[in-house]
């Protein structure tokens, strides 16, 4: 397999047996596949971590944080072929109902938020990703943490551009 595809990862391929469980509802399949994506997650955070590395600075971003690539593509590969969320009642936000998608914000994006924004990738993702930042803010406020992704001016004349972030108490 890794001749057919030498890019797939473990985590890539728990997102696909998700995706196959889901395709055939096969939930016991869908359990499996979560389980074994999260705890394949954990690991790779636990190995690499995000962090900050302060001896390397970043105009932008104040420092360039170390992050494991692969683990931020699985999660791109699972927002781009997951459906999108329906609405829920009780907030602007989609809920993000998808099983997987849920334990990938709990367990994975939440616990170090913080430094994730701090990571290009995962600033684009919440930029350009159908949904991921719709369902991060849900999941926030399920939490008790009204949110709001804003994009705030970086830069002067011609260079101007924009950061994107999480704003506490909503967006304006």
């Amino acid at each position: 397999m890794l001749n057919t595809y030498p890019s797939m990862t473990l985590a890539d391929l728990h997102v696909h047996a998700y995706l196959a469980g889901r395709k055939y509802a096969v939930p016991l399949l869908c359990e499996h596949a979560t389980r074994a994506y999260i705890d394949c997650a954990e690991n790779i955070l636990l190995q690499t971590g995000v962090f900050t590395n302060e001896t390397n600075t970043n105009i932008n971003y104040g420092y360039a944080p170390t992050y494991p690539q692969p683990l931020l593509d699985s999660l791109l590969l699972l927002w781009r072929n997951t459906p999108a969320s329906s609405p829920y009642s009780s907030s602007p936000y989609p809920y993000p109902r998808d099983t997987l998608r849920s334990a990938a914000l709990d367990c994975i994006v939440k616990p170090q938020l913080n430094t994730w924004l701090k990571v290009p990738f995962f600033a684009t993702m919440m930029r350009e990703v159908g949904g991921f930042a719709q369902d991060l803010c849900a999941s926030l406020e399920e939490d008790g943490l009204k949110v709001g992704v804003v994009g705030l001016p970086v830069g002067v004349g011609d260079g101007v551009g924009r950061r994107w972030g999480v704003r506490f108490g909503g967006a304006e």
